[in-house]
Order: structure tokens, then sequence, then C-alpha cells
């Protein structure tokens, strides 16, 4: 699954999520997600297709909520540059300024809050 959100198609990409954002409904098989490269594809379709189709930018940002439940640091749960990637996408998304020096979780949560609510 992981491997199809390379394919540059948003219709593969959304499906791809879809099922990767129900896997990560089980703790215990979101360590693939972040093993396979999950993070950084998710962070790549989030990049390369959020600003013109919503819904698979919720869809990304679900799996990536479900993904970092109960963890506190952005760059331990997602690593350094697709947290800072993910901080600076989102809040474009939201027409505001990343703040990049002082990623933490929480802040990233609200901003994923923010953009899943609208």
């Amino acid at each position: 699954m992981i491997a199809l959100l390379d394919a540059k198609h948003q219709d593969i990409c959304f499906s791809a999520c879809g099922v990767l954002l129900n896997l990560t409904v089980d703790r215990d098989k979101r360590v693939i997600l972040k093993e396979g490269g999950g993070i950084k594809k998710l962070v790549d379709c989030l990049r390369d297709f959020g600003p013109t189709d919503w819904q698979l930018a919720c869809l990304v940002c679900k799996t990536l909520w479900n993904f970092s439940e109960n963890i506190t640091n952005a760059s331990s749960c997602f690593g350094d540059e697709a947290a800072n990637t993910l901080l600076a996408l989102l809040s474009s998304f939201l027409g505001k300024t990343p703040d990049c020096e002082s990623v933490n979780l929480i802040k990233m949560r609200k901003i994923i809050s923010c953009c899943l609510c609208g």
C-alpha cells in the first residue's frame, strides 16, 4: 500500500491512503507505516495533491493524526524533515507562517485538527 503513494495519481493515492488510515487505527500496525517510508510519502501526497484535493488532504491528515496518537514530539514521531515539511504545508493551507523552530506534536495536532475541521 505504501508503494502506491508514489503513483502520482490522485485516485490511487486516495485509495492507498484510505487503507493506511484504517491500518493506523491498530497501534501495532503503525510501525509498518514509519518503517516503510510511509510518513514521507504521505507528506509528499499532501504536498502534491493537498492544495487542489481537500478530500485527499483530509485522508492524509487523518492518517497522520492516527499515527501520532499519544506521541509528544513531532520530530521523533514523523522525523525532522517530514515534521518541518508537514508544518509548513499545513500552515500554508491555513494561511499562516510556520514556526519550524518550535515544532512539537501538540502544535502539529492542533494544526491538523484545524485542517480537518475546516
